[in-house]
């Protein structure tokens, strides 16, 4: 049993023999031992990550980092209760983050369990059903129309068998399957051949298995997933700086604040508590939990457009992709085959609709018609359900599932728009024998009781159906077939060719008796021609849409296909992803081979549609488009295109019965299929990007306001102007509230138009840097201001803490109002916040009720505040408003688009 045999090439008989198998079956005592040998067809389970390892992780952010290190320090000094606030507060972001995600693993575990993987193979000569995992080398499978093949294997025995392989090539036209042996240079074109993980649906056969688990071609792929190591999302590797720097602001801050404190001779004590409410001041505590529940609401509005986000950080990520690299069978198309024309005495209709939905209508001059004012396409229809092998059956929900050939399907919708259901006609016409289709004379042919005799149809290639009729139908009877009438047909289906779609032919005929289907040629040339169906992969309808609308938004998309170029092409001028078949925008695996990595990256800077890939060239491209520093979205629904997926920046998973591998390997997995789910996601990944940046302009700009205040009271010698309890209570308690309000601010127009953020820019850039410096020495000063105040009026301390808490609680909170935005004024709304408000009017509430409940007065070491520290407080908001509406002014001057070059 040579591994290195190439089945492809030699005979049936061969194949038996070397493999030490069958008719009758491999016998069950050689099972155990040819699967030690040979191996297992069990595939290796998919990566996953324990619950505990999930919750583990959530704490390698650098800002949780850090505040794991404050949380030490402060039981370090004893302050205890500090330590312990910080610490629910990292557990609180890290039980959610936790939460988010096994949530979503499970999500699509439950997708993966759908699936019973039961195979029949023949043993000790008799039919089994086993597990798939059971099956050995050598084993002879008995495959049915809708089994999915178990194992790679030789085909040994086949009977109409036809197998959609689109899984493995993107080609949804079925392939069809005999015995003989092949000279195709490339096992995978060979038709004599089987691949675990494809789908009959037409005819039956048997199969001997030559290769197994990791061995087959799916699982190879599979194998190969263990290899592909996910791309670290730029929202991550930007936080990571910037959690660095702030971390290096703090130590240095920190050495500075406790080395002055020693010079002025400052009590030990009194040093420590001053650098801990220094750290506590500079560390946005609030931060991860704002950046969490961001993309937690972000996944929450994804779910609502059934797309399940499996990983939260891919919910930002989808922000910065700027392109898309797009299956085309089942991602841009159905992958369901749909008469979308119909020619039938001279005229041309069209139908409407999605894949094997029945919704849709018959359009002539684009107008609906009545189907009985047309005999000719409705005596077509009829024919086209009639010579048909497939059907539509129910699931235990209801649910409608197709079973067989796509182009017979394709046929039986197109019937029941017209009004003809199969069960209906096989009540008035049941059928009384067949010709199978046959590859060499390329048709089928059926034929059923009537009235009148017997009726009989034939369907195949529009070339070889013409070449069997005599007449031609039309709406007033009969007429004879003219050479003028055969060039019009001919013209008609070479026009739809060029088009992309398939062409295929029905007539009919009345014998007296039936054809004798063991001899040739016995159907005869007196068959009267109906018409022509074109078809094709049905395009989704926002498909074409989708991509304009990413364009505009600067994202370039790129098809990948395993189909040939004439039919890529074809449907990418169909969505408006090319216009005309220039070289430049046109690429496929053969050409892609041949180049190294170098003029490959040449070649995809105008390639806008690639074909004829392997699963590898697909990995490929998108390392190679990530190289040249690309955020990439990939998209795909076939276990081809599980290793692509793994390695994008974000890996999507287009529609229910997507591959397990694909599910496994995204990032998300869009259950209903919606190609406009992923502009959406896009959007909302925009959308989340910017309103964690708003949430860290009012963050950082609010603790570095709280950071100038305790070193200039420090550097001048006044006392503490806030207890680390007191900086707490406005960075831990209250701030996360805002933040979490300015992390839900609704999509801005202007974010549907905007670039994406170039590869490698800042998370804030110098614009951000520096509107954030101003805003927090404002802040600083007002709090500064009343704090001196305060002091030279001889309050008491508790007082003085008051009144300074106070004031930069609301100034703080009146600032997150004006954070919204970077250049339109706070006075000018434009879309409402409802959170930002009810945030706002519970923090002022959690406030005042601290200052007038004495249990909590006495915890946070405060007064109640007197009415005319009150007046004080409202007129403290005046400079960070005035501030900031001035700088907006400015901005507006400077940024015709603003709000896509900040926030």
């Amino acid at each position: 049993m040579s591994e290195q045999t190439s089945w492809h090439t030699v005979s049936t008989e061969a194949v038996i023999d070397r493999l030490e198998s069958g008719w009758r079956g491999l016998a069950s005592s050689v099972i155990s031992e040819r699967r030690e040998q040979l191996g297992s067809n069990r595939l290796p389970p998919p990566r996953t990550q324990s619950s505990l390892r999930t919750f583990i992780v959530q704490f390698r952010s650098p800002l949780v980092i850090i505040l794991v290190i404050a949380t030490a320090i402060s039981f370090m000094i004893g302050e205890n209760r500090d330590a312990f606030v910080i610490a629910g507060v990292i557990l609180l972001n890290s039980l959610i983050g936790w939460r988010q995600e096994r949530q979503s693993s499970q999500a699509v575990a439950k997708l993966l369990a759908m699936q019973q993987p039961i195979a029949h193979v023949i043993r000790d000569d008799e039919e089994r059903e086993i597990s798939i995992d059971e099956i050995v080398v050598g084993d002879l499978c008995v495959i049915d129309t809708g089994d999915k093949i178990p194992a790679d294997g030789r085909w040994v025995e086949t009977v109409n068998l036809r197998v959609n392989e689109s899984t493995l090539t993107g080609e949804a036209v079925p392939v069809t399957k005999d015995t003989d042996p092949s000279s195709a240079s490339e096992a995978r074109d060979a038709s004599c051949l089987g691949w675990r993980g494809t789908t009959v649906v037409g005819g039956r056969g048997r199969l001997i298995v030559t290769k197994v688990g990791t061995q087959t071609r799916y699982g190879s792929i599979v194998e190969s997933l263990e290899s592909v190591d996910g791309a670290r999302t730029p929202f991550q590797q930007q936080m990571a700086k910037f959690a660095t720097r702030l971390s290096l602001v703090t130590v240095f801050l920190g050495a500075i604040v406790f080395s002055i404190g020693l010079i002025r001779d400052v009590p030990v004590d009194d040093v420590f508590l001053l650098t801990v409410s220094l750290i506590v001041a500079v560390i946005p505590e609030g931060l991860p939990v704002v950046i969490t529940m961001a993309m937690a609401w972000g996944m929450w509005a994804m779910a609502r457009r059934q797309a399940i986000i499996r990983k939260l950080m891919a919910v930002e990520t989808l922000g910065s992709v700027d392109i898309v690299a797009t299956d085309k069978t089942g991602t841009l198309t159905f992958g369901e085959m749909m008469v979308e024309r119909a020619w039938a005495d001279g005229r041309m209709y069209h139908l409407t609709g999605r894949g094997y939905s029945t919704e849709g209508d018959i359009h002539e001059n684009e107008k609906p018609i009545v189907i009985g004012e047309h005999p000719t396409l409705g005596w077509m229809l009829r024919l086209g359900v009639l010579n048909n092998d497939s059907r539509f059956t129910r699931d235990q929900h209801g649910t409608r599932i197709p079973v067989g050939d796509p182009t017979e399907l394709a046929l039986i919708v197109a019937g029941e728009k017209g009004g003809w259901t199969a069960s209906d006609l096989e009540g008035v016409h049941p059928r009384l024998g067949e010709i199978p289709f046959d590859t060499t004379v390329k048709h089928m042919v059926t034929w059923h009781r009537q009235e009148d005799g017997i009726l009989g149809t034939l369907k195949g290639a529009p070339i070889e159906v013409l070449e069997h009729c005599a007449r031609q139908h039309t709406d007033q009877g009969t007429v004879p077939l003219t050479p003028a009438a055969k060039a019009e047909i001919i013209g008609t289906f070479e026009r739809w060719a060029k088009e992309g779609l398939r062409g295929l032919a029905i007539a009919n005929i009345r014998w007296s008796d039936a054809p004798d289907p063991t001899v040739p040629n016995s159907i005869g040339h007196e068959f009267i021609f109906v018409g022509l169906f074109g078809m094709a992969d049905a395009v989704r309808p926002e498909a074409a849409e989708t991509i304009e609308q990413m364009r505009q938004a600067g994202i370039r998309t790129i098809m990948l296909t395993g189909d040939y170029q004439k039919t890529g092409v074809a449907i990418a001028r169909r969505i408006g992803l090319i216009s005309h078949e220039h070289g430049q925008y046109l690429l496929d695996g053969e050409e892609i081979d041949r180049l190294d990595d170098q003029a490959l990256d040449l070649r995809l800077r105008t390639a806008q549609v690639a074909t004829r890939l392997t699963p590898d060239q697909k990995l490929r491209i998108a390392k190679r488009l990530q190289a040249n520093h690309h955020i990439v979205a990939m998209t795909g629904d076939g276990i081809n295109d599980a290793p692509a997926l793994a390695a994008a920046n974000v890996g999507i998973a287009v529609g229910m019965n997507a591959s397990d591998a694909a599910k496994e390997a995204a990032d998300m997995v869009l259950v209903n299929g919606n190609y406009a789910s992923i502009f959406a996601a896009v959007v909302e990944g925009r959308r989340i990007f910017r309103n964690i940046r708003r949430a860290v302009v009012y963050l950082v700009a609010s603790n570095f306001s709280l950071l100038g205040l305790i070193v200039i009271t420090l550097l001048f010698g006044y006392p503490v102007p806030l207890l680390p309890t007191q900086i707490i209570w406005l960075n831990v308690i209250t701030d996360p509230f805002l933040g979490m309000a300015l992390a839900r601010e609704p999509i801005s127009p202007l974010i549907e138009k905007a670039k994406p953020r170039p590869y490698g820019s800042p998370f804030l850039p110098a614009d951000v840097w520096r509107r954030m410096f101003v805003s927090a020495l404002v802040l600083t000063l007002t709090s500064l201001t009343v704090f001196l105040i305060a002091i030279n009026q001889g309050l008491a301390e508790r007082d003085i803490f008051t009144l300074t808490l106070t004031v930069c609680a609301v100034t703080q909170w009146v600032f997150a109002f004006t954070a919204r935005s970077s250049i339109r004024s706070s006075f000018r709304t434009g879309v409402p916040n409802p959170s930002l408000v009810i945030a706002f009017v519970s923090v002022l509430a959690l406030h005042v009720a601290v200052l007038y409940t004495p249990a909590l007065a006495e915890l946070l070491h405060v007064n109640p505040l007197p009415l005319s520290g009150w007046g004080i407080v409202a007129l403290s908001v005046i400079p960070i408003v005035a501030v900031e509406e001035i700088g907006k002014a400015i901005r507006r001057r400077r940024y015709r688009d603003g709000e896509s070059v900040i926030i």
